[in-house]
């Protein structure tokens, strides 16, 4: 039997491995429902729910899927800022560390409380401090805090490691011009030699943001609160009718806005390798 290119290889193993998660998935629901529970519904059936929460209509051909556009659009404006303020102040503070080692030994005891940290408990604790002040509608800003308690401390290492790893050669070139420390050094040779590794502290912390910021919504029960993903699958939660069905489907919407975010980073990794293969 002929074996497939090489080159085939890598996504056959990926589609075999899709088609072994749908496989196991088809299995968990026949053996739960066959015992009367339907906790996990068929993934054809999760797939064509999640299709009729976002593009259905009612009998009067209005647009019933306005409720989920709604909350995906808050939950990734709260990520789009808790993440942007944590790129801004990772890689600021990431400089700083790589170029200073005094300054990294400064950060170390915050960014190490940062990363150990339970964030239920800051969601819990964030909760009961809004709830007892009576400005609610502050409530909204709990998921931004969290994107920022996760992706902060992860981007500022990726930065900081990055400027430590820069070649001997290169930081003697730099001495010898304007000095390592200088703006031009900096911006033109230090930061982008550091990519590779600030790509990978963005990619890491892109998807954890967008899980906590899901689960942190969850965990809020306001009317103050602009509804995301995460008080959506909440609310099916406590729905007495089709509710449970509506937890996965809202959960592979979850999945795919993560896919949509991730595309871009992977798209430039891929770009990035290309050019290597082609030098």
């Amino acid at each position: 039997m002929k074996r497939p290119p090489r080159r085939l290889l890598k996504p056959l193993c990926i589609a075999a491995g899709f088609l072994f998660l749908i496989g196991v998935w088809y299995l968990v629901s026949l053996i739960l429902q066959s015992q009367g529970n339907y906790g996990v519904p068929y993934p054809h059936d999760t797939f064509v729910l999640s299709l009729r929460m976002l593009f259905s209509k009612d009998p009067n051909g209005e647009w019933s899927a306005k409720g989920t556009w709604q909350g995906i659009g808050w939950t990734l404006l709260r990520l789009l800022i808790g993440y942007g303020v944590s790129l801004v102040a990772g890689l600021l503070f990431g400089l700083l560390a790589g170029l200073f080692p005094r300054v990294k030994d400064f950060l170390r005891p915050s960014m190490g409380l940062l990363k150990t940290i339970p964030t239920v408990a800051v969601v819990l604790m964030l909760v009961s401090i809004v709830l007892a002040s009576g400005q609610h509608r502050n409530l909204n800003w709990i998921p931004i805090v969290l994107v920022f308690i996760i992706s902060f401390p992860l981007i500022f290492q990726a930065t900081a490691a990055g400027i430590e790893n820069e070649t001997a050669d290169v930081l003697d070139a730099l001495k010898l011009e304007a000095g390592v420390r200088h703006p031009k050094s900096v911006l033109f040779v230090l930061l982008p030699d550091s990519w590779p590794f600030i790509r990978l502290g963005m990619a890491q912390s892109l998807g954890l943001s967008l899980k906590v910021t899901i689960m942190s919504e969850a965990l809020m029960t306001s009317s103050a609160v602009h509804l995301g993903i995460g008080n959506l699958i909440r609310l099916s939660q406590s729905s007495s009718d089709g509710g449970l069905r509506e937890i996965p489907a809202y959960s592979l919407i979850a999945l795919a806005m993560m896919i949509l975010i991730d595309l871009p980073l992977l798209t430039i990794k891929a770009l990035e390798k290309k050019e290597e293969k082609q030098k």
